[in-house]
């Protein structure tokens, strides 16, 4: 391996998994693979979408004041007010600062506001007023983009004038379509010079109602810049570095639209640029009523030569082998961050078996073995391991999230051949959470 990835953690669920044979020689280039999926995996009927808006005033040179931009995905719709200071009222102050933005004070006047990005006759308010009780917003039958309530603020000439808060109570819709693509080749995906476009053509009866996309863990290789070019396509340009096995997540709010809902014909999602050759993956979806079960939404155990081509010669000794399993999952929680939504669990895994293709055969002896009590082994702040490099047989992507502790994130760790035990012919281990280096 050309670096060292070490973590330690809990694992909580696991994505995909990649393993490299020992003795295949080194990638010519970075290549995609594609996994599509849904939040929750089973589909249905659209949910109203549910905010609640904290405001309070602050206290400024000794007057309480509230004065505070509201917009939706960047478009400034108006301004809340209380209060006042100065000598002018909060919503003077407004007509200085805002100038051209109605002065938002009521329920009634927040619910106008709103009424442009989300929809005469589909959106109600109450609650209120501004610096006072919280404000909820409900909209009727789909996702929408949360309300962002921003209190003006200059210092350290001028304080910010009061605080704010938008909690997504329910995001509504009927779920998120997941769109993952991950470098498998043993070289970075370079999108410096040639960017990286990921289209997404959603499948039948669906309709997008937002985007948002992340590249490498916590977005660290980010950003992902998507637009709605229709209700059916989602086009996202990525402009930055990806390291091998990292990946780029694209998330899809969506409705369906027919009543009652059914699937329709499976989408299309393509990925070109980064150096990498095209790529080409179907998007299907379940529709259903159930709640979602536990079970496997996808899996799949394929032998690859360099550069991702499925190996199929009989005797061939392939690149890379690489097995995906995607656990099914319920709908996205949203917190008030990224790190504070968690994912429903219908229930979690505990043991993991796989019965390898037939004629598969591996070679551990040519990688050199990692002692489990080395493997385990770890120093302060005891979140890396000390495995040598040269035991990495392969590496591991894998989703975690641990609610309150670590947020949900995609991560590549290597995979080590450690020493088996009494009656095992192998033993593998990787452990997902803390800092790589």
């Amino acid at each position: 391996m050309h670096r060292r990835l070490t973590a330690v953690a809990l694992l909580i669920t696991v994505g995909t998994l990649f393993a490299l044979p020992g003795m295949a020689a080194a990638a010519e280039g970075p290549w995609w693979q594609i996994l599509d999926g849904s939040r929750p995996t089973n589909l249905w009927k659209p949910t109203d979408s549910v905010q609640e808006i904290s405001t309070a005033k602050a206290n400024v040179f000794g007057e309480d004041v509230l004065v505070a931009e509201v917009a939706v995905a960047g478009e400034g719709l108006g301004c809340m007010a209380a209060g006042g200071v100065f000598g002018f009222s909060a919503s003077q102050v407004c007509g200085f600062f805002f100038s051209g933005l109605p002065v938002i004070e009521s329920a009634a006047d927040l619910e106008a506001a709103l009424e442009a990005p989300y929809g005469a006759g589909e959106v109600e308010v109450s609650g209120g007023p501004a610096g006072g009780e919280p404000f909820v917003v409900t909209v009727s039958g789909h996702s929408v983009t949360p309300v962002e309530v921003t209190p003006f603020d200059q210092e350290p000439v001028v304080p910010p004038l009061g605080s704010a808060k938008t909690t997504v109570l329910s995001e509504g819709g009927s779920g998120r379509l997941v769109v993952t693509v991950t470098d498998l080749g043993d070289t970075p995906v370079d999108a410096t010079g040639k960017p990286v476009t990921i289209v997404d053509e959603l499948p039948g009866g669906v309709v997008a109602a937002g985007v948002e996309a992340f590249a490498g863990a916590k977005n660290v290789n980010g950003p992902v810049d998507c637009e709605l070019e229709s209700g059916t396509k989602v086009v996202c340009t990525f402009e930055n570095k990806l390291p091998s096995y990292e990946s780029i997540e694209v998330e899809i709010p969506v409705n369906l639209v027919a009543d009652p809902p059914v699937a329709g014909t499976p989408g299309t999602i393509t990925v070109s640029g980064g150096g990498a050759p095209p790529a080409t993956g179907m998007q299907s979806i379940v529709v259903s009523p159930e709640k979602t079960p536990f079970g496997v939404e996808r899996f799949s155990a394929v032998g690859e030569e360099d550069g991702g081509e499925e190996s199929r010669r009989a005797g061939s000794h392939p690149f890379q082998f690489t097995t995906t399993l995607q656990p099914k999952a319920g709908r996205l929680q949203l917190g008030a961050t990224r790190g504070d939504s968690s994912i429903e669990q219908p229930a979690l895994p505990r043991n993991l078996r796989f019965v390898l293709p037939a004629g598969l055969v591996g070679n551990t002896t040519a990688v050199p073995q990692c002692s489990t009590s080395k493997f385990w082994e770890s120093p302060p702040p005891h979140l890396i391991n000390n495995c040598p490099d040269g035991a990495a047989i392969g590496v591991a992507a894998v989703t975690i999230h641990v609610k309150n502790l670590l947020a949900f994130t995609r991560v590549a760790v290597p995979l080590f051949n450690l020493e088996p035990q009494e009656g095992e012919p192998a033993r593998f281990g990787f452990t997902v959470g803390g800092p790589r280096c």
